[in-house]
């Protein structure tokens, strides 16, 4: 049966009927996919991805400066740790240390962001994968990360979406 087919006798309708003239059935459209729409939705979650990815190289820039500065100012008195079976220099090691780890983990999901943002916009399909997988981590930062890891999920995930990407 074509677009313009009646279900009912099979008399062919004007594309702008919505009742066959021969036997008075209502013809039914079958969802076209909205491909305009989709693309931009598409440029939207890769521009905002990209935002985040930015977004995320600063505070991993931040993460790793203050890291830089923690023995310092434990060994100043600025911040001070029990003096029981663990030294203040222990301590302060394992912090700095600690929060340098944050902030290289930062900066690779930052990178991942932004790479298959820019990927998902020129519609190749390693960039629809990556930010499905960074979308899906992206639902455990309320509130913000929660409601673009769903937004992305959805819009990747329907059927007329992944032949943009082949």
């Amino acid at each position: 049966m074509s677009l313009n087919e009646c279900p009912n006798c099979g008399e062919l309708a004007k594309p702008n009927e919505f009742f066959c003239q021969s036997c008075g059935t209502a013809l039914t459209r079958p969802d076209r996919p909205r491909t305009k729409e989709i693309r931009g939705y598409i440029q939207i979650i890769g521009v905002v991805e990209i935002v985040f990815g930015i977004v995320g190289l600063l505070v991993s820039a931040f993460f790793g400066f203050f890291a830089a500065f923690i023995p310092a100012l434990m060994a100043e008195g600025v911040l001070n740790a029990s003096d029981g079976a663990l030294t203040s220099q222990t301590v302060a090691t394992f912090v700095a240390v600690f929060i340098a780890f944050m902030a290289i983990v930062f900066v690779i999901f930052s990178l991942a962001a932004i790479l298959s943002g820019i990927k998902l916009m020129q519609y190749k399909n390693s960039g629809r994968i990556g930010t499905m997988i960074i979308g899906a981590f992206s639902l455990f930062v309320i509130p913000v990360g929660t409601i673009f890891g769903v937004a992305g999920l959805y819009i990747l995930t329907k059927p007329e979406v992944e032949p943009l990407f082949s």
